[in-house]
């Protein structure tokens, strides 16, 4: 039974938009993608399908994400994203890991030298999901790479909850300054009515019916997951999903 819409619904004009944005990053500068909203409200999927279009156009894709830990694992996302190149970059990433003991300065050096090397070849997209926990050095290796890495086509593509900022002034500082300077910038919003019918539509194979898309839309308040997930079981929802609405509402 299909649990998720297989298609991303009421997201295309901003999915276009900043496809096409990133499609023309020139080579004296990087583009700068950041997506923006609350938790639950769809960017991870919003910047899959992003990354997927340029992919199918060629680009190297490097995932990463930020964790949630204390005390903070130190360029965590960009471990994760470089562990997945092709030959894997062996000097880099043992600087990374503190396995090399280097100068941040010539850490930096090193990781602007392999993300220059790959942007010549081809559009180079670094995603770091979750920004809004990050560390102070992951930040600060991020911010050189914007600065300093003018050479070939690269991107870098980052999504934060905005609800976490708050908590975090350091980092919704960086964010501000960050989204200042972005080429892409997408504010993620919950879905209307009509839109939450498509994302039932799509699991359900089924239009529903108007007074049940209002009760799933007045339940989930436009929230992709919440809508999908408080489907009733034999529709393709979950149980926990529908024990979790009723919670909730």
């Amino acid at each position: 039974v299909r649990l998720t819409s297989p298609a991303l619904v009421g997201r295309d004009g901003p999915l276009h938009a900043s496809v096409a944005a990133l499609r023309s990053v020139r080579p004296d500068r990087p583009g700068i993608a950041i997506v923006r909203g609350p938790a639950g409200i769809g960017k991870t999927r919003f910047v899959t399908a992003l990354v997927e279009h340029l992919r199918d156009d060629g680009a190297a894709i490097l995932p990463g994400a930020c964790l949630d830990l204390e005390p903070s694992v130190p360029y965590s996302p960009l471990i994760e994203a470089f562990r997945g190149v092709d030959p894997a970059p062996a000097r880099l990433l043992d600087a990374l890991t503190a396995g090399l003991d280097l100068p941040r300065s010539q850490l930096f050096a090193l990781l602007r030298e392999e993300i220059v090397g790959l942007a010549r070849r081809r559009l180079t997209v670094l995603m770091v999901e979750d920004l809004q926990w990050s560390d102070r050095v992951t930040r600060d290796a991020l911010q050189y790479l914007a600065a300093t890495a003018r050479q070939g086509r690269w991107a870098l593509v980052v999504t934060v909850r905005d609800e976490e900022l708050a908590v975090r002034p350091a980092i919704e500082h960086w964010v501000a300054l960050l989204h200042r300077d972005a080429l892409v910038r997408v504010s993620l919003e919950a879905l209307p009515a009509h839109h939450v019918a498509a994302l039932i539509e799509g699991i359900t194979g089924g239009a529903p019916s108007p007074p049940h898309t209002d009760r799933i839309h007045r339940r989930s308040g436009g929230v992709p997951p919440l809508g999908e997930e408080g489907l009733p079981p034999a529709a393709g929802g979950t149980p926990r999903g529908a024990q979790y609405l009723r919670r909730l509402f």
